[in-house]
């Protein structure tokens, strides 16, 4: 079977309408991925404080059976959460398919307080930065989360320091388009709660009453 091109096709000669629908469509886009990472991110927080409590208490790993259900169903969640921020899929409306778009359509987008237009050298250099922090997750949730692979086809297995640089570069990236697309002032994705999550640690779960 040929191997399928990863060449982008570039478009040019674009009427101002259809530059216009372009950049509203690219605006959903970031829109989406803004929403998606923000929940994403506060969980990433919750799950590292979480981790962080677990570490100063040891009585809370014994036995570790719970502990690492809620690891598990973290990591899940998260790597699904990420390799769909990645997708390039038609429909995807993700911050891959997004920088894909803007590659494909050169000139098109540019920096409100000069007019200048996005170099497609700096948007393709934004796209390696995001594969580099994204393939090997992508190839866990592949192989091991969304289908049964052997366990040999990995060689080496991410971290939770590379949960964390994903996160890290996913979102520069989706604040800096959805600022460039929106004229947003976003510096980030993560939205500050209006709660204090740690409340629901601070009294027994199982009461007397329960036994």
């Amino acid at each position: 079977m040929a191997k399928r091109s990863r060449r982008i096709q570039v478009r040019r000669g674009l009427s101002d309408a259809e530059r216009r629908a372009l950049v509203r469509k690219w605006r959903r886009w970031a829109g989406v991925a803004f929403s998606q990472l923000n929940d994403l991110l506060v969980r990433h927080e919750t799950f590292t404080q979480l981790r962080d409590i677990v570490k100063r208490n040891p009585k809370t790993t014994a036995p570790a059976y719970f502990v690492n259900w809620m690891v598990t169903n973290y990591v899940c969640a998260a790597t699904v959460g990420i390799r769909r921020l990645c997708d390039h899929g038609a429909r995807a409306g993700s911050l891959g398919l997004l920088l894909r778009d803007i590659v494909q359509h050169p000139g098109v987008l540019r920096r409100s307080r000069d007019r200048r237009a996005i170099s497609a050298r700096e948007v393709r250099a934004d796209r390696r930065a995001l594969r580099a922090a994204t393939d090997r997750i992508k190839l866990l949730v592949n192989k091991r989360v969304a289908h049964a692979d052997k366990h040999g086809s990995i060689r080496r297995l991410p971290t939770y320091d590379d949960l964390d640089r994903a996160f890290e570069v996913l979102d520069r990236l989706t604040a800096k388009y959805l600022n460039l697309v929106a004229g947003s002032g976003w510096i980030t994705c993560k939205l500050e709660r209006q709660y204090d999550w740690h409340d629901v640690l601070t009294f027994p779960w199982i009461t007397s009453a329960d036994e």
